[in-house]
């Protein structure tokens, strides 16, 4: 963890939630707030595995997209990040961590 964001570690972030008091009619918005590292990461968003987001992105530009929530309001969120790489890698600096995106806060909202 750094103060104010964390790295994603390796090639590949899955997370869970449950998204209570979302209605399952209506679509959800999903919004990460986020820094790429070594300037353009390819970025691939599973979710539920039948529904597939693609981006490239660059620092400061987040990430958003509407998914289609399942009835009992849990998700499976799958990135793929295979430009990860590591500062080592790269001769920056000693850090052998493949990072990708500085996460700063994910967000999900209904309208």
């Amino acid at each position: 963890m750094e103060e104010n964001f964390t790295w994603t570690f390796g090639k590949k972030l899955v997370m869970q939630a449950k998204l209570e008091k979302f209605d399952e009619t209506r679509p959800v918005h999903m919004f990460v707030d986020c820094n790429v590292f070594n300037g353009t990461q390819r970025v691939f968003i599973n979710v539920n595995k039948n529904q597939r987001f693609e981006f490239a992105t660059q620092d400061g530009k987040p990430l958003e997209f509407d998914f289609k929530l399942p009835s009992d309001g849990i998700i499976d969120v799958d990135f793929e990040l295979p430009d990860a790489v590591s500062p080592m890698q790269l001769g920056i600096s000693g850090d052998p961590r493949q990072l990708a995106l500085a996460l700063k806060t994910i967000t999900f909202t209904q309208e």
